[in-house]
């Protein structure tokens, strides 16, 4: 699991291949869980806020976060999406809103190829 981790890990960190390194230890079946800062369902002005307030942050869109899991043996689960949208059908309504929740989850599956 990588909850609220990502976001601190700049691109000259080179998150991909910390990300690398953790599935290619992990066994064909296991899940990969993250979730990562993200100011696209945030207005503007929420987001210049957050911005500013944090210099070490770093928040990546649904499109960066999916792009840094993007490897032949790991399958999405289900699409990047808030982590507010994560909550099942039958949970306790309301569900925070998007713009409360400005985090987006991934969760994917290590598919191995098996020879034998």
């Amino acid at each position: 699991m990588l909850l609220a981790v990502l976001h601190f890990i700049r691109d000259d960190e080179n998150p991909r291949a910390i990300i690398d390194t953790l599935v290619d230890a992990l066994p064909d079946g296991s899940l990969v869980i993250a979730s990562h800062a993200t100011l696209e369902h945030l207005p503007p002005e929420r987001a210049a806020e957050i911005v500013k307030a944090d210099g070490r942050a770093h928040p990546r869109s649904g499109v960066e976060l999916a792009a840094l899991f993007a490897r032949p043996d790991l399958e999405l689960v289900e699409p990047v999406k808030s982590v507010s949208r994560w909550w099942p059908e039958a949970a306790t309504q309301p569900r925070p809103a998007v713009d409360d929740v400005a985090c987006n989850g991934l969760v994917a599956r290590v598919v191995r190829a098996t020879t034998g």
